[in-house]
């Protein structure tokens, strides 16, 4: 069977041949539905929702890939042009590569791409069973030459809290932090949350997002 990009970048031994184990044709994610990451999906505990739900910053839940699965509505709001972007499909790394808006609503663009990139190896390296990451990457592969090119960087690691600039179409600049609280289960999930320093420009323009809603 021929192999994937994603197997024929990695090489023997790699990050990448390793997840990229085995996977099939058949599992590229180009046309999986925006529906199958919906807020409401069944694998996500009732609790986690309400603690999402409970909160009064903007929080989502993403999965390993990379897309969300759930917002709470400030979420929902702080993260509209990825949600909304067809290219996107609920997805940070499709949206990244695929949509030309990114480049607007990340102001620190190349760097985004580089972390998104160096995230998705991590994750690759750490859930080796997954057949849905190596689809991911060889879609991107086939998609992007910007994520080729990020992808042969060969950089592994991941952020897990941080600075967070955003160009919002709504209320402008927003120069945030950002927290990701990894959730126990097998699913991959984490808890990203985002918040403004008080008193700040950004956070009063958070309020105006909040007022929108």
């Amino acid at each position: 069977m021929p192999r994937s990009l994603a197997e024929s970048a990695a090489g023997t031994g790699s990050v990448e041949g390793r997840s990229a184990e085995g996977n099939p044709a058949e599992n590229n994610l180009a046309g999986r539905s925006p529906a199958q990451d919906t807020p409401e999906s069944p694998v996500l505990r009732p609790t986690i929702t309400r603690i999402l739900h409970s909160m009064e910053t903007p929080a989502v839940i993403c999965d390993a890939k990379l897309a969300i699965v759930a917002a709470n509505s400030l979420g929902k709001a702080l993260l509209s042009p990825i949600l909304q972007s067809p290219q996107g499909q609920r997805s940070i790394v499709y949206f990244i590569y695929l949509d030309p808006h990114a480049r607007d609503f990340f102001p620190n663009y190349e760097e985004i791409t580089i972390h998104s990139a160096a995230s998705l190896r991590m994750e690759a390296a750490r859930r080796p069973y997954d057949a849905q990451l190596p689809a991911l990457i060889d879609d991107l592969l086939h998609s992007s030459e910007l994520f080729r090119q990020r992808w042969t960087m060969r950089e592994v690691w991941v952020h897990r809290h941080g600075d967070k600039a955003l160009r919002h179409p709504l209320v402008g600049e927003l120069d945030l932090r950002y927290e990701v609280l990894l959730l126990p289960g097998p699913e991959g999930f984490s808890l990203n949350a985002y918040t403004a320093a008080p008193g700040s420009t950004s956070a009063a323009r958070l309020e105006e997002l909040a007022a929108t809603l």
